[in-house]
C-alpha cells in the first residue's frame, strides 16, 4: 500500500484494548497503527466472505445504480436546457413602457 493510500480516522478503543495492542507493539516491535490496520483488513475479509454479504451487497449494488442513474439523467436534462435556452428567456428589455409619455409638472 502506498502511503499516499492512508488516510487517518479517530478509532475508540477501551483502555484494555489500547493496553494490550501497546504491549503486543512493543513484542512485535511494529506501531499499533499497523496492529490496527492489519486487523481491520482481516475484519473486512472475514465479513465480506459470505453469502449472505454477496446477496445484500448485490441488492445495495441495484439500489445505488437505479439511484445514480436517476441523477444522470437529471444532469444531462439540466445541461441541456442550459445550452439551449428558449426563445422567451432569451428576450431584452431596454425600456419600460409608460415611462416614455409622461408628463412633466
Amino acid at each position: 500500500m502506498a502511503k499516499t493510500d492512508l488516510v487517518s480516522v479517530a478509532v475508540n478503543l477501551t483502555k484494555e484494548s489500547l493496553q494490550k495492542l501497546h504491549v503486543i507493539s512493543q513484542v512485535y516491535r511494529r506501531p499499533v497503527g499497523d496492529l490496527i490496520r492489519e486487523g481491520v483488513d482481516d475484519h473486512i475479509k472475514k465479513l465480506s466472505d459470505s453469502d449472505a454479504f454477496r446477496a445484500d451487497a448485490q441488492k445495495l449494488q441495484e439500489q445505488h445504480s437505479a439511484t445514480i442513474d436517476e441523477l444522470l439523467k437529471d444532469s444531462v436534462a439540466k445541461r441541456e436546457q442550459s445550452t439551449n435556452p428558449s426563445p422567451n428567456n432569451s428576450r431584452k428589455v431596454t425600456r419600460f413602457p409608460g415611462n416614455r409619455n409622461r408628463r412633466k409638472k
